[in-house]
């Protein structure tokens, strides 16, 4: 009963992280990203209702039969998670390469020169300084 009660919380917490990750995904952009974003969407509603259907076996099973429902859920679950990683790997790759062709970079914005310092123009670090001052 206790492994039972292990396996419900793991897969409540895999849900929970499942659901915040679809929240931080981030919005587009460029209008060019639509077409893709579209795609996106369609895939997710689709895996999240896959996992709807595996949820509810599992909801309605008893037994044995509800423990291989809750294994099969936390496979579907890491499986997603795993794909989603790899996903967002390749999406930062592709962002890293056109940040370097500067093909993001708009007419207002332009590449920090090399020997300018961080932080506002000018190296006016004042405001930043009261960012950190003790309350």
């Amino acid at each position: 009963m206790m492994k039972l009660a292990r396996m419900t919380g793991a897969v409540a917490a895999l849900l929970l992280m499942s659901q915040s990750l679809a929240a931080q995904q981030p919005t587009p952009h460029r209008e060019g990203m639509k077409p893709a974003m579209g795609e996106m969407a369609m895939r997710m509603d689709s895996l999240d209702a896959r996992l709807d259907t595996l949820v509810d076996r599992m909801n309605r099973a008893t037994g044995n039969a509800k423990t291989a429902a809750m294994a099969e859920v936390i496979n579907e679950l890491v499986a997603q998670r795993k794909a989603a990683r790899q996903q967002m790997q390749q999406m930062h790759e592709h962002m890293q390469k056109m940040m370097g062709s500067g093909e993001l970079m708009g007419p207002m914005r332009q590449p920090r020169p090399e020997s300018a310092p961080p932080g506002p123009a000018g190296g006016d670090t004042s405001s930043h300084a009261d960012h950190h001052a003790e309350p």
